[in-house]
């Protein structure tokens, strides 16, 4: 009997492949959301160290919801802390103008142009409140009391005086004498005032072809005065 002979199975390979298994996709890190209340305490303590006072200053913003979005702090102030802390921003940027005013030592000029730019004054004769005094006054006491006092007189020195218009005496202004200068390098030109009594006679006027100063004494007896082409009018007595 023939035996034929076979070969040995090749035991180094197999007919079957094990399938590829595909890597698990890799979980994306989901960062925790910051918690706006947490950042704002943060940043509050922070100005504490810098500003003693801040704390206060901001939980009594809060409280009286001083939001003054629209007179807010220019970025690139140093006093730009985010639309959560407007309020205390405003209050330290004016503190640092009045510095700056008093170490100087202003103008009248500057001193109202600098009242009328913070918002502790209002330009305008009507019923509108300014828009931030109590702010400004607060900002002052906390973050630099030694202003208080000439901060004080500059604001009571654009209350006793007027602008340029029509007025009633012993309502709208007080009887007095009043001062009205142009700025430095102007003239006051082609302008005119007249005190009227509450008839509308004229009691005295003067038209200024030119003029660097103008010096007015209102009576109490009288109704109006008027003044056109001037400027701010100082109480001098």
């Amino acid at each position: 009997m023939l035996v034929t002979a076979c070969s040995a199975p090749n035991l180094t390979e197999s007919t079957n492949t094990p399938a590829q298994t595909a890597s698990p996709a890799p979980i994306p890190l989901v960062e925790a959301t910051p918690d706006p209340e947490e950042e704002r305490a943060v940043a509050i303590a922070e100005l504490e160290e810098q500003w003693p006072g801040a704390e206060e200053f901001v939980a009594h913003a809060d409280a009286n919801d001083w939001d003054y979005r629209t007179r807010k702090v220019h970025r690139d102030t140093d006093f730009w802390f985010g639309h959560d802390l407007l309020a205390i921003g405003y209050g330290l940027w004016s503190v640092d103008l009045i510095t700056t005013a008093v170490e100087e030592g202003y103008s009248e000029h500057e001193w109202r142009d600098l009242l009328l730019e913070i918002g502790a004054v209002s330009m305008l004769d009507t019923d509108d409140e300014p828009l931030a005094p109590e702010l400004i006054d607060l900002a002052v006491q906390t973050f630099a009391p030694e202003l208080e006092e000439p901060f004080a007189e500059q604001v009571d020195t654009y209350h006793r005086g007027f602008w340029s218009g029509t007025h009633i005496v012993g309502e709208d202004i007080e009887p007095g004498t009043y001062t009205t200068t142009a700025r430095h390098g102007e003239l006051f030109e082609n302008a005119y005032w007249e005190r009227t009594s509450t008839s509308g006679d004229i009691i005295t006027n003067d038209f200024v072809g030119s003029a660097q100063s103008v010096t007015v004494t209102i009576a109490s007896t009288d109704g109006q005065f008027t003044a056109n082409g001037f400027g701010f009018w100082s109480r001098m007595d």
